[in-house]
């Protein structure tokens, strides 16, 4: 898993990259209810990954 900020004026953006993302729901634990996050996939990964979201 790789960790990098991407730091864009006065805002900055976490990213996390990994192909095993999805078995490590421990990296999106510093969200709460109301933050906003963003999952990039492809269409043959996507049915699985949306699963596997609404389940967390």
């Amino acid at each position: 898993m790789k960790k990098m900020t991407i730091i864009l004026g006065h805002r900055n953006y976490p990213i996390t990259t990994s192909s095993e993302l999805l078995n490590h729901f421990d990296s999106f634990k510093p969200l709460k209810k109301g933050d906003q996050d963003m999952l990039v996939t492809n269409q043959t990964l996507s049915p699985l990954c949306l699963s596997l979201m609404q389940t967390v």
